[in-house]
């Protein structure tokens, strides 16, 4: 019985959207946020990267170099100071509805599972 109820929690617990702790947690975020932090604050920070198409890789909580690369872009499309690390200005903007999406490339690389990158090209189905 306790295996069913845990596979059960399990089951719920990993189909729980994560946008929803997005919308609820905006507020809770601790800034400035930088590389070599962890933590939900940079979930919810990656998950809207991701969201606008700066980020191509899921949230992993760790702001590396590919979460400092999104950031920087989505400052320069967005009018801001260009310095990686997310303060008020950037977080205000990033969840704001005026936020300018990342421009559409000809080519969309997806990181999923351990450094696999698929390239596909607009319209077409992978397999």
């Amino acid at each position: 019985m306790k295996r069913v109820l845990a596979f059960t929690l399990l089951i719920l617990l990993a189909l729980f959207p994560i946008m929803t702790v997005v919308a609820d947690s905006v507020s809770d975020i601790v800034l400035p946020l930088e590389k070599g932090d962890a933590g939900v604050g940079v979930v919810i920070v990656q998950a809207r990267l991701k969201q606008l198409g700066y980020l191509h890789f899921s949230a992993t909580g760790k702001y590396g170099d590919m979460t400092v690369s999104a950031v920087k872009a989505y400052q320069k499309r967005n009018s801001l100071p260009v310095t990686g690390k997310v303060g008020e200005n950037t977080v205000l903007s990033l969840f704001s509805e005026g936020s300018v999406r990342a421009p559409r490339s000809a080519k969309i690389n997806s990181v999923f599972g351990k450094g696999q990158i698929a390239s596909v090209e607009h319209g077409e189905m992978y397999d």
